[in-house]
């Protein structure tokens, strides 16, 4: 089979990225100038790693006719513009990664790097058309901001491995590790004999007994022990053929042989060593390690410079405690980055404040009190110090440290003037984005590679570990992971006697205003991107703090997450469902957990949770591996052979074959002759060039391919029927929630446990009922007809990236963002109009009493064990906390009667016992428990893959294995210094390893059954008059006070309301809530760029004026309307 004849290539279409204004071609013909200015670029080598990055930063002045032939053009000279470069500084390009960015991209758009083929820019062009796709969704567009195409280039041929050969010790400079010379057991040779020498030393430190000063003697070769250690070095060397006079010593070839040697034949029955060897780059684990999986003696050396040193035997300390450090940076900014564009200033640090505090001084109170003329062991001799360029008066601290670098003081006091015996955890708000970024490059500028996790350009933790006698293990965090929100509302959610959160002329902060008196301007406080509620309270302006109310905030959460899950006791008559059965007191998330989330799950799992309970599920499903190929694998092979009688050739097997199993193939050859192998590369190549195999693609369901269980897992529904209404007289507009939609449904819904049994029936079924499905408990891929008629569909599907709720899948195809026509009528049939739906059998089972039907029965994940109170212990804790922390409604406080009534309602309807002496309001026990009812049923769904990690190094044989490697991605390559880069990278889903609490079947059912939940209720309406609802159920009314003039809506999360309170009379001033997915609503956009209820309202009814103007142009061929949804096309009473 030869591929077909290449065809035209199909353009990139970008015109939702590149959108307003769309301006068509002028009479006069226009150049690539009169579209894109280019408005810098600047060239980065690492002349070491054989890497040149260029970045162009570029601003879209007019958008032409075919803009996605535009954005081609710029990837083009783009790459063309980086090989060049690479070539002109000697370095011939082999592999090549680009990254786009832009402050109106929420993330950075990267291709990793790789080997450079021809069609390194198609790939380019497609991950950038796959993003556009999800980008257009959200409203997001490259017009009007620069955006940046950042081309790196590597020569992998020119990254050679470095091999660990030690030789005689050279005077240079470290390249990046610090090491108290007491940790060293220094070897000063004048022959090349170090690697043999720091294994000998080591090797008698760790088992010859000698006390310190005769170790002392060995090493330097005095006294008694004159000469001894030179004799035994070259007896060892003799044993294991290492010739005298070689110019240097592999470790890798001589290391194996000493360790052989002496476990096998010199100390035979007496010892198991095994040697770790570590380099000066800074990481914690070792260049090389060889020796038995189970030893005694570890034999550690230390590599610098081309020189081997050997290293004492070190132990960790465990269950100490800990010391807490609470940190906040101003910067000035008023020194631009780049004199040409002034508003892109530099962040410098001129004043840092810390405060210190540890678990006994919590306990005792003392944290609150300075430490002057007292030290505490843990926290040292401070309470709360700073760090600035110019003295200050008027705030009391401890210690006032006056410096020009505040920055570099900062991290050399938390990490050597801090007692070194206990592990210090240090905390910043929203420091992931800002305070550890500048934290993090001072670190490594300190001689150390400090471990990260991140995403993307947020940093989660960054981890310096303990070195012994030199400094403690310190770990930075953002405290919003723990206590999501601002700063200032930890002042209300935990009741803080603190003052609040300042307002801080950020502009002006500079060094000409050291001394003086000012008065900033508004502009100085950045006011015009405050939200409207700050902007407010900006105007009234009051003094605050904000290391007080971070550490404030911190412990009050620190203590009521203690109180809540520490166990002194086992509950009566719940000590079953207890993960462990023995007390503890409590969990301190401050310490140990990185988010709310991991905080909540280690709760649930040690208090909540029977051991073996929930699976851990394979990321990659339950299918094996022979039938765990790729969609694009699956639908070439459809395409290749559309007969399926059809015998292939062994097809599947040749069309896996690589380049390393050649052998292989020439035998597989010898037999099938005519075999033919194709890329995915050449396969996506070949679906640009050809309509009829990308229409063959798209149309492909997927019927053989396996479970993929978390692409079923989906949100819910958005979108309006109506898009405008205003309130008549005696007309009600009402907006109305569910309360606590997730815990509700945790606390309902009957979940999986175990592991499944898979069940690949493939056969044609008819189901019309829930009674023809005989899977109770399930995730089933089946193929679905909706109804032709509904009015609430019930069965999600996503369509590019898009969740749908379609009543014909060939439809939604082809209008992708709905129609406005006048005369439309589906006339697929049922094969067209069905789809491949993986779903629950709790949602498939509700869609087969709303008339869908199901024709093929494709796979079964079928589970025989369903758990109905798996969270609802967990539940009910947080909800009666949160209930207790409330207080009685004032409603019915002080009727004894009627809060006795409450009282008897919880405990029947929803198993939740209240303790009447509890029901004080307590601002803090409420917030936790807000935020522990929702962040745990989400964490079973956290990503196996796509997390970012990073790898510091001065070898340029470790960037080329990297880049080697199969397993991973890389993402970035960034120059740290001219000797050291930083690796960003991603390991690929096949290679990836699941977490330890990894079930996203959890999520999936919970997902599911919220949907089914929100779809009961929207099925309890009875009767529809414009706006007014008339339902049954319970729901909580979200404007209790107001009263709902007017609504309206721009689509799917796009809204505006116009209200009144009832009590206020009739001339009163309005109020108006506007929410518009995507944009921040801040004053600069209310007050500068008009965005306003009216504005949002006026462009709505121009917009409805343009289609009621079309629609009446047809409005003679047939008397209907069609309404564009974001989901589905409504015609009359008949979704299509």
């Amino acid at each position: 089979m030869s591929p077909p004849p290449a065809k035209k290539a199909r353009r990139f279409f970008i015109e939702e990225l590149l959108r307003e204004p769309y301006n068509e071609l002028s009479p006069r013909q226009k150049t690539v100038k009169d579209y894109v200015k280019k408005l810098d670029n600047n060239v980065e080598e690492v002349a070491k790693f054989q890497w040149v990055k260029t970045k162009t930063r570029f601003s879209i002045e007019d958008v032409p006719a075919d803009p996605e032939g535009l954005l081609a053009g710029i990837f083009q000279h783009c790459v063309d513009g980086g090989v060049d470069e690479s070539r002109q500084r000697g370095v011939e390009p082999t592999h090549l990664g680009c990254t786009i960015s832009s402050q109106l991209l929420s993330s950075d758009i990267w291709i990793p790097v790789r080997q450079i083929t021809e069609d390194t820019i198609n790939s380019i062009l497609n991950r950038f058309n796959d993003v556009a796709q999800s980008k257009k969704q959200d409203g997001v567009t490259l017009w009007g901001e620069p955006f940046t195409v950042a081309v790196t280039t590597v020569n992998r041929n020119g990254l050679h491995v470095r091999r660990l050969k030690g030789g005689a010790l050279r005077k240079l400079a470290p390249v990046h590790h610090r090491v108290h010379d007491q940790c060293l057991i220094k070897i000063n040779n004048t022959n090349n004999y170090c690697l043999f020498y720091a294994l000998m030393a080591t090797l008698m430190h760790a088992i010859g007994g000698l006390a310190r000063q005769r170790f002392c003697e060995y090493l330097h070769s005095q006294k008694g022990m004159r000469g001894k250690l030179q004799r035994e070095t070259e007896e060892m060397m003799d044993a294991v053929n290492a010739l005298p006079g070689q110019q240097s010593y592999d470790a890798e070839i001589y290391v194996p042989r000493v360790i052989d040697w002496w476990n096998n034949i010199k100390f035979l029955k007496q010892h198991k060593f095994k040697a770790f060897v570590f380099g000066s780059s800074g990481h914690y684990k070792p260049l090389f390690k060889y020796g038995p999986e189970e030893y005694e003696v570890p034999i550690i050396l230390y590599f610098d410079n081309a020189h081997f040193h050997g290293v004492q035997k070190s132990g960790n300390l465990f269950g100490r405690p800990y010391c807490l450090i609470t940190f906040d940076l101003e910067t000035m900014q008023h020194e631009p980055v780049d004199p040409d564009f002034p508003e892109r200033r530099k962040h410098q640090v001129n004043f840092i404040t810390a405060r210190v505090a540890c678990p006994d001084c919590i306990s005792s109170g003392e944290w609150k009190k300075t430490l002057r003329g007292k030290e505490c062991q843990v926290c040292g001799p401070n309470r709360v110090i700073t760090f600035s360029q110019k003295p200050f008066r008027g705030t009391e601290v401890d210690k006032q440290v006056e410096t020009q670098h505040p920055l570099v003081a900062f991290v050399k006091w938390i990490l050597y003037e801090l007692p070194i015996k206990f592990e210090t955890v240090a905390y910043s708000h929203f420091g992931g984005r800002f305070d550890m970024v500048l934290v993090f490059r001072e670190i490594f500028m300190e001689g150390l590679n400090p471990s990260l996790i991140r995403k993307g350009n947020r940093l989660f933790e960054m981890t310096v570990n303990k070195r012994k006698k030199i400094n403690a293990q310190v770990c930075f965090r953002d405290s919003w992971n723990l206590i999501p929100g601002p700063l200032a509302s930890m002042v209300p959610m935990f009741g803080l006697d603190v003052h609040d959160k300042p307002f801080f002329p950020h502009l002006a902060n500079r060094p000409s205003n050291y001394g003086r008196r000012i008065f900033p301007s508004k502009a100085d406080y950045l006011a015009a991107g405050m939200m409207p509620e700050k902007r407010k309270e900006f105007d009234r302006c009051y003094c605050k703090n904000d290391v007080d109310i971070l550490m404030g905030g911190l412990i009050a959460f620190r203590g009521e997450f203690l109180e809540l899950t520490k166990r002194p006791a086992a509950p009566s008559g719940k000590a079953e469902r207890a993960a462990f059965k023995t007390t503890h007191d409590g969990i301190d998330a401050v310490r140990h957990c990185i988010t709310i989330a991991s905080a909540c799950m280690k709760h649930f799992r040690t208090n909540h949770l029977k051991p073996g309970h929930l699976a851990l599920v394979p990321e990659k499903g339950y299918d094996s591996c022979g039938d765990n190929q790729s969609d694009l694998a699956l639908a070439f092979m459809e395409w290749c052979y559309p007969d399926e009688e059809l015998i292939m050739p062994n097809g599947k097997t040749a069309g896996r074959i690589r380049e390393r199993n050649k052998m292989r193939m020439d035998i597989i050859k010898a037999q099938f002759p005519n075999i033919e192998i194709f890329w995915e590369c050449d396969i996506r190549a070949m679906i640009t060039k050809d309509k009829a195999m990308k229409k063959t693609f798209d149309e492909f369901t997927g019927e053989g391919g396996p479970i993929n269980i978390r692409g079923c897992f989906m949100g819910g529904r958005t979108g309006a029927t109506k898009l405008y209404h205003q309130a008549a007289p005696n007309e009600q507009i009402s907006y109305y929630d569910v309360t606590s939609l997730y815990p509700f449904i945790n606390f309902v819904t009957t979940y999986p446990v175990g592991h499944p049994k898979l069940d690949v029936p493939c056969e044609e079924v008819d189901w019309r009922r829930p009674e023809d499905n005989p899977y109770p408990l399930a995730i089933l891929k089946v193929f679905v007809i909706p109804p032709r008629k509904i009015d609430v569909p019930v069965l999600p599907v996503k369509v590019d990236d898009r969740l749908c709720f379609p009543l014909c899948m060939a439809c939604c195809k082809k209008y992708p963002n709905g129609a406005v026509m006048a005369s439309y009528s589906c006339r697929h049939d049922d094969k067209q109009r069905g789809w491949i739906s993986t779903c629950t059998s709790l949602e498939l089972n509700a869609a087969l009493e709303e008339g869908y039907r199901v024709t093929d029965l494709l796979r079964v994940l079928e589970y025989s064990k369903g758990d109905n109170k798996l969270f609802r212990p967990y539940i009910s804790e947080f909800i009666a906390q949160k209930m207790h922390a409330s207080g009685f409604d004032e409603e019915i406080r002080g009727n004894f009667a009627a809060e006795e009534q409450f009282i008897g309602e919880c405990m029947e309807k929803f198993g939740i016992k209240i303790d009447r002496t509890k029901m004080i309001p307590n601002k803090g026990k409420r917030a936790l428990a807000k935020l522990g009812v929702n962040n745990l049923w989400g964490r079973f769904s956290l990503r196996n893959f796509g997390l970012s990690k990073t790898l510091i190094t001065d070898d340029p044989g470790e960037l080329g294995n990297y880049l080697d490697n199969r397993k991973i991605e890389i993402t970035a390559l960034d120059m740290l210094t001219p000797e050291v880069i930083l690796i960003s990278y991603v390991e690929k889903k096949d290679w990836i390893q699941e977490h330890p609490c990894s079930n996203v079947v959890i999520s999936l059912f919970t997902t599911s059954a919220a949907r089914l939940h929100l779809l009961r209720t929207m099925q309890k309406v009875v009767r529809t008059t414009g706006c007014t609802l008339l339902y049954t159920g319970q729901l909580t009314d979200e404007f209790p006070t107001h009263e709902i003039l007017e609504f309206v809506s721009g689509g799917s999360k796009q809204y505006g309301l116009k209200l009144r309170k009832k009590d206020a009379a009739a001339d009163s001033d309005f109020d108006y809530i506007l929410k518009v997915r995507g944009m921040t609503l801040n004053h600069d956009v209310l007050n500068k760029q008009g965005l306003r209820y009216q504005t949002f309202k006026d462009r709505y009814l121009e917009y409805t004026l343009t289609i009621r103007r079309m629609i009446e142009t047809i409005a003679e061929l047939r008397h209907t309307t069609i309404q564009q949804l974001s989901t589905f096309i409504r015609k009359e009473n008949h979704l299509i």
